[in-house]
Order: C-alpha cells, then structure tokens, then sequence
C-alpha cells in the first residue's frame, strides 16, 4: 500500500471507496418506511462487508499507515465512528413495541410514553439506602440528574434485560460530603467509595422492577468543574433512546428498527469463537450438574449404611460397615472437591471476559469480541450461575455439601443477572 502523508490525502484515497458508498447507500435503505425482503437481506450484507472492510483500514492505519501519530489517531477514530454505524450491538431480537411492563402507554396518544412511577420511586428508594447504607448524608446535593438508558430504551430487549439507571455525580461537591467530614480527599479514593455503592447495589441488593423479571442495573456517572471534565461518562447507543428519569421525558426516542439484526450473519467469525467459548461453559457446567447429581445419591446412600450399622444389622457378604461408609465418604468428597474446581474454572472465565468487555468500552469498541461473548454468556444464565456460586462460596469459603439443592436449584432455574 502506498503510504499517504497526512489525513487529507489518505481521506481523498478512499473518497470513492466502496465503503463511503455503502454507508450511503445503507442510509438510504434506512430511510425508507418499509424494506422488502430483499433490501433487508442487501442491508445485512451491506453491513457485514462494511465492518469487515472498516476493522481492515483500521488497524492498517494503525501499524502500516506511515502517518504521524496525531494524524493516526484522528483517522483511527473516524473509522471507528464509521464502524458504529455497522448494527446494534445487542444480539437481541427486535420487538414490535418497547417494554410495557416498564412504560406507559396511552391509548388515545395524548401523553408521552413514560416510567411507570412504581418503578421510578423503586429506583430511588434503592439508591438512597445503598447510599445510607455507606454513609452518605447530603447525597441530594451532589446527585445532579438521571438517565435510563440501554436495552429497555430500544426495542431489542427481553424480558430478564436489566435497566440501566444513571446517575450524574458532582464529585466536588461530593467530596464535601457529612460523610467525609473534614477529611483530605483525593478524586481516587472518592470515586473507589461511589464504585462500592455501585457493587452492593448491583451484586448483593440486587433489586428488580416489581411484578418484572427485570433487574436494576445502577451507574454512577461522573463529572467536575461543571461538566467540563468527565470521570465517568456512558455512550449513548445510535439505536437506544435516552430517558430523563426527573423530568419524566425522552431526551432521545428509541429509534424504530426496520430490519432483523441476526448476529450471526453479521459477524460469523466472532460468534464461531464465541459458540467455543459457550461450548466451553456447557461442558463444565454439565459436569458440576452431574456431579451435584452423584453427590446426593452418594449422601443417601451413606446415610443408609450409617442407619443400617446404627441398627446393628449385619451386612450382605459381612461387609465391614465403617469401610463401607468411608469408601462412599471419599468419592463423595472427589465430587465435591471437583464442582469447587470447576466452579473456580467458570469464575476465571467470567472475569476474563467480562475484563475484555469493559477494556473495550474503554477503547470505545462497540462490537468487540469480549462485549458480545459476555452477552451470550448473559443471555443463557452463565453469568447468574457464577455469581450465585461465587456467593455460596463467599458465606461457606467453599461450596460445601450442605448448598447441594440449592446448586442443583440455580442450574435449572437460570437467569441473566451478571
């Protein structure tokens, strides 16, 4: 490839591209009412060549381009933004109407879609205990403001998506919090105190809309010196709207989706090493079912021959019953000694993926790798089963016998919360 001087050239080298002119033309196919079958199908191709062309420039850009390291970022960065454009990040199915166990809706369409006000006032109850729970005492001063956003602000949901509710933080006024006193405060200790209001909330409380399978899912976003720096701050998502949890009004509609976003037409490649990873987590928990299985068989019938030998009864073959019990003690322990193994394998992949995940968001990399496996692992209870085992584990130091039905329980009853 020739290598180009500045911006200016390299932009002119690609103006005619077919990757600027399928962005128009994918725009223009969006803008119509209705898409017939085919146009849906063109869309989706169009799409999926876009993003594979667009990850191509991007990283020879970045390492091949000859470009002054000011010039790459600003190219690197406008192929991203390009890239957004590629499809929603979701892998959820588009729905005909945003969720009505979370929205009004009237009929006669005189006012607005808005929070069911059960739901609002869950919202902050929750917030303003985990908050009292930590020492805080003049958090209405330095909360600012609160946004819904995410999956239950479009139309590709379902129906264990979690809410996503934001929460603008002062942090100079924050740190001028009763809680803190007269105390010396830098912004990272701060922010470390908000970040655990954060965990409880969305780890331990865990609380869900009412009459909802939907959890509530907190943020804390986070600014000084007016807005004019962020700490913390969430993208909004081209195919989310964006909802004013205090003024009760949409700043954002959730924008109608006019095709059937299919994850494995769009980025067949990923969800191969996605499909592997799954496989992966398929296996290991079948084998902490079955072992949790065994183990309660192994506990009847141990409990058996300690009644039997309890009774005085006589064995057949005169068995000696003391070995009999610790012959089924010791493969009882094997077992429970593999599902702490195996729980600990699921618990490092957890974390690995949901670490690549956040990574990328730092990167402001919508469709990488990390963010959709750790969807895929969502979507099918991966990440409720990890973090409820990881929670027997927290109260016991390890999972012991006596959570048998309560794993056995977790494992058919699977649910989305991460």
């Amino acid at each position: 490839m020739k290598k180009e001087k500045n911006i200016s050239d390299v932009v002119k080298s690609y103006r005619n591209a077919y990757y600027f002119e399928d962005i128009d033309k994918m725009n223009k196919l969006e803008s119509k009412a209705q898409l017939t079958k085919d146009e849906q199908q063109q869309l989706l191709n169009i799409k999926k060549a876009l993003r594979t062309e667009l990850q191509r420039l991007l990283l020879q850009f970045k390492m091949n381009s000859g470009l002054d390291s000011a010039d790459k970022d600003s190219l690197c960065k406008r192929i991203a933004s390009l890239s957004k454009q590629a499809g929603p990040a979701l892998i959820d199915w588009v729905q005909p109407d945003i969720d009505r166990t979370v929205w009004t809706w009237d009929y006669k369409g005189e006012t607005d879609d808005a929070l069911h006000s059960n739901h609002k006032k869950k919202i902050y109850d929750e917030l303003h205990k985990a908050l009292d729970k930590f020492g805080y005492k003049n958090y209405d001063k330095w909360i600012t403001g609160a946004r819904i956003l995410g999956s239950l602000a479009s139309y590709q949901y379902n129906s264990e998506s979690d809410l996503d509710s934001h929460f603008f933080v002062d942090i100079d006024k924050c740190k001028k919090d009763a809680k803190y006193k007269d105390e010396e405060l830098d912004e990272i200790k701060v922010v470390k105190d908000l970040d655990d209001v954060i965990r409880y909330l969305n780890r331990e409380a865990k609380p869900a809309l009412e009459n909802t399978r939907h959890d509530i899912e907190y943020y804390f976003e986070i600014y000084k010196d007016n807005k004019k720096h962020w700490i913390k701050q969430a993208v909004v998502s081209p195919d989310h709207g964006e909802y004013d949890l205090d003024a009760d009004k949409w700043l954002k509609d959730p924008p109608p989706i006019r095709y059937d976003f299919n994850v494995e037409t769009m980025f067949p490649g990923m969800v191969f090493g996605i499909n592997k990873v799954v496989e992966e987590f398929d296996a290991t928990v079948g084998e902490i079912r079955r072992d949790a299985i065994a183990i309660k068989r192994l506990q009847e019938t141990v409990k058996n021959w300690q009644k039997q030998k309890n009774l005085g009864g006589v064995a057949v073959g005169d068995v000696n019953y003391d070995d009999r019990i610790n012959y089924f003690q010791d493969k009882l322990n094997i077992k429970l000694n593999e599902i702490n193994e195996d729980s600990a394998k699921l618990t490092t992949l957890a974390e690995q993926f949901k670490a690549l995940k956040d990574e990328e968001k730092k990167m402001s990399s919508k469709f990488g790798f990390g963010e959709l496996t750790f969807k895929y692992l969502q979507r099918y209870g991966f990440y409720y089963f990890v973090s409820t085992l990881n929670e027997i584990k927290l109260e016991y130091g390890k999972i012991p016998l006596n959570q048998m039905d309560r794993v056995l329980n977790i494992l058919s009853n699977p649910r989305q919360r991460h």
